[in-house]
């Protein structure tokens, strides 16, 4: 969706390198999960028919005509099935941002995002832990519950909305809009940090630290309303994070005193790893 939007106001009316890029991906792609002749794959990939082969043995039948590249064909073929969502979704922004303009993408994607949002308040205000009173996720213990049931990808997508939203507050002309444009944001920012998905709160001080210097930049008319409701936005922000964060405290006490580390210990092994070499 950024893409179609910075193409349209780039002027670029047709998918072009981004398009082709998407294209070479999901051959390559494809290429990798669709069985080939076994010779072929022997040549091109012998660990692959090696396995294959070995399967086939255990299971006592006999070796298969046609072996996939992939040494893990159902992955691949997930792959698959989320590059073509992936370029689906680019082909319809913009479909959309040239028809449309690319202000229609962002309160679409914002206006997306939000409805999730208001679901997961749903579930939230009924207090059910099945997902949309159905589904009980006994593979995951959400702390929201809703359509997206990982709490990173919870974070990350809150924040998509987050900033997608604030832009839209301070570009609007009515004061409704503005108004329900910012509650929208302070309402995913919210949920992006009740998730205590590191990697979302991160992201979400970096996106409004970004808008903040492309604000200071701007000399269009909507350089002060933008200073001001960023100011309200983060200092909201803040107070809103701190008093969520006291909220789970017990949460991440425990987290921090029954570890695990591996993580953390995953990644000073590759700091040192790149030292040395």
């Amino acid at each position: 969706m950024a893409f179609a939007v910075v193409a349209q106001t780039s002027g670029i009316t047709r998918p072009g390198p981004i398009g082709a890029l998407l294209l070479t991906g999901l051959g390559l792609t494809a290429l990798q999960a669709v069985p080939l002749p076994t010779p072929l794959v022997e040549w091109l990939q012998p660990h692959a028919v090696q396995h294959t082969t070995e399967s086939a043995r255990l299971l006592g039948s006999e070796p298969p005509a046609f072996v996939a590249l992939s040494l893990a064909p159902i992955a691949s073929w997930t792959a698959l099935l989320r590059g073509v969502a992936c370029a689906a979704v680019y082909a319809a922004s913009c479909s959309v941002a040239r028809r449309l303009g690319r202000r229609a993408v962002l309160e679409l994607t914002s206006a997306a995002v939000g409805v999730t949002a208001l679901v997961i308040g749903a579930h939230a205000a009924a207090g059910t832990e099945l997902v949309y009173g159905v589904y009980d996720p006994i593979y995951v213990q959400p702390r929201l519950v809703g359509p997206v049931l990982n709490g990173n990808h919870l974070s990350g997508l809150m924040v998509l909305g987050a900033v997608t939203s604030f832009w839209l507050s301070t570009t609007s002309e009515g004061r409704s809009q503005r108004v329900a444009w910012l509650g929208l944001c302070l309402l995913e920012a919210a949920f992006a940090l009740y998730t205590l998905s590191r990697g979302g709160a991160a992201a979400l001080g970096l996106a409004f630290f970004l808008l903040a210097g492309l604000s200071l930049r701007s000399r269009s008319r909507v350089r002060s309303r933008q200073r001001v409701a960023l100011t309200w936005t983060v200092a909201v922000l803040i107070i809103g994070g701190a008093v969520i964060v006291d909220w789970a405290s017990s949460d991440l006490r425990t987290q921090f005193e029954s570890g695990p580390y591996e993580k953390h210990e995953l990644a000073l092994e590759g700091v040192q790893v790149a030292l040395a070499h």
